[in-house]
């Protein structure tokens, strides 16, 4: 930094800019645009800074988007680069100032956006440049998605770090039982403070900035007890290390590295549970062999009516939902079903769009189509559970809970502390926070792993 230059942080994407201001002009353009929209307050309540915007996205223009019964289009919309509630927020607003667009939602579980439209008089592709504008990376639905590197670099670190200060710790009690000179216990007390101190400040910082974010909000989250749990177990080790006490600074290791990979295996569901539908809506053929008298004519299965008969032959996959009036064969239904044994069927059976008809040759009399088969219904019930933006049970719980475990930790530390001293004040206050950061992740987000648990 040149001498008399004052260097600060961007204000939308952080990133230091010497002499202050902006540190690109898309920065600018997205700040601007949060404020003339009235959302100012993101700023002040967002978890971490915003990612800098990126170039305008593509493909969207070539996404097809129907026009429902009353004019308007509804399209879905994946919303990359989102940290916190307040990024959800001024997503839908931005979306929502657009003219003709009629609604906007977006999940924060799925990641994804619901928009409603008026197609005269704003399109997909503008709708996706607005949410890219102010640092979010939309892209079409069905695209593969990146892993969350930042999540994953975090708990990699974590373990490693955490991997080798249980190995330190271990052989410290092992060594203090025989006896060992202080200056290799203060070396061994010393070096586990050193492979900690990564862990508690950066490694813990999706639940820092977590808590940070509720509490400018006034919000009692999940990421509250956790982050004080883990900021008093490091500060014990720290006056532990200091005194030549009992640091446990290993038991902090290990609860952070859990905590993440819970975090993980949470995201990991989310990500199952659309690929599921994804996986649903693609199993759909795309063409059928229609029956029409004696002559069998090849149709795209889009065109296929109720009370058409449609021939299937063996290692086709079957059109749409209806009923077997001629042949038998045995179908494959393991993707609806999760059952891998063919099922036979013959005049009089039911068979479901997508089933793959291993053997035989069968003719049967169209039901359901499109939308109404029962692929494209469950594949429908699992977008809309995972971007269901209703509170749940657990969501109001939350706040509760927290504040119970706040309320118990500070009783706790203030009893001891009289009776006893605040060494072994600290040590059960430590104790109480311990036990409530797992509660506080399952309660975090059990919609979502349960969902998940589903899709597998």
């Amino acid at each position: 930094m040149v001498a008399g230059i004052v260097t600060t942080s961007c204000p939308h994407c952080g990133t230091l800019v010497e002499g202050g201001g902006f540190c690109c002009p898309g920065c600018e353009a997205a700040h601007r645009l949060i404020h003339e929209a009235g959302l100012g307050r993101y700023y002040a309540e967002r978890a971490a800074p915003a990612n800098r915007p990126d170039a305008a996205p593509s493909g969207f223009d070539r996404v097809p988007v129907p026009i429902d019964d009353d004019g308007l289009c509804t399209a879905r919309i994946v919303v990359d680069g989102m940290h916190c509630a307040s990024c959800v927020w001024v997503t839908e607003h931005v979306v929502s100032a657009l003219p003709g667009v009629a609604s906007a939602s977006v999940s924060y579980a799925s990641g994804r956006a619901t928009v409603r439209f008026r197609p005269d008089e704003v399109n997909l592709d503008r709708i996706a440049r607005q949410i890219a504008a102010v640092g979010y990376r939309p892209r079409v639905l069905g695209e593969e998605q990146s892993p969350d590197r930042d999540l994953m670099l975090r708990l990699g670190g974590s373990a490693f770090l955490a991997a080798n200060l249980m190995g330190l710790a271990a052989v410290g009690y092992g060594a203090r039982a025989v006896g060992m000179e202080a200056r290799y216990e203060a070396l061994f007390a010393w070096t586990q403070l050193a492979l900690a101190t990564p862990i508690a400040l950066w490694g813990a910082g999706p639940f820092l900035s977590g808590a940070a974010a509720g509490l400018r909000a006034r919000v009692l989250s999940m990421d509250l007890p956790i982050s004080v749990g883990v900021l008093v177990m490091y500060a014990h080790g720290l006056w532990a290390t200091f005194a030549r006490q009992e640091a446990f600074l290993d038991s902090m290791a290990m609860l952070v590295t859990l905590l993440l990979a819970g975090r993980m295996v949470e995201a990991r569901s989310r990500r199952r549970t659309l690929d599921a539908a994804t996986a649903l809506a693609a199993s759909l053929p795309r063409v059928a062999r229609r029956v029409v008298g004696d002559a069998v004519t090849e149709v795209a299965a889009a065109d296929l009516v109720v009370g058409d008969r449609v021939a299937v032959g063996a290692g086709e996959e079957v059109p749409a939902d209806g009923v077997v009036e001629r042949g038998a064969g045995e179908v494959v239904m393991a993707l609806l079903t999760g059952e891998s044994e063919p099922a036979v069927v013959g005049p009089g059976s039911r068979v479901v769009a997508s089933a793959l008809l291993r053997e035989g040759a069968i003719t049967l009399r169209v039901e359901a189509v499109g939308a109404d088969t029962l692929a494209e219904r469950m594949g429908a019930a699992l977008r809309d559970a995972s971007d269901d933006v209703t509170p749940s049970a657990a969501d109001h719980l939350a706040p509760v809970f927290t504040g119970i475990t706040l309320v118990v930790a500070v009783i706790v530390a203030v009893g001891w502390g009289i009776v006893a001293g605040p060494g072994v004040a600290l040590a059960n206050t430590v104790a109480v926070l311990v036990v409530a950061c797992p509660c506080a992740l399952a309660l975090a987000q059990p919609v979502a792993a349960s969902a998940g648990l589903a899709a597998a």
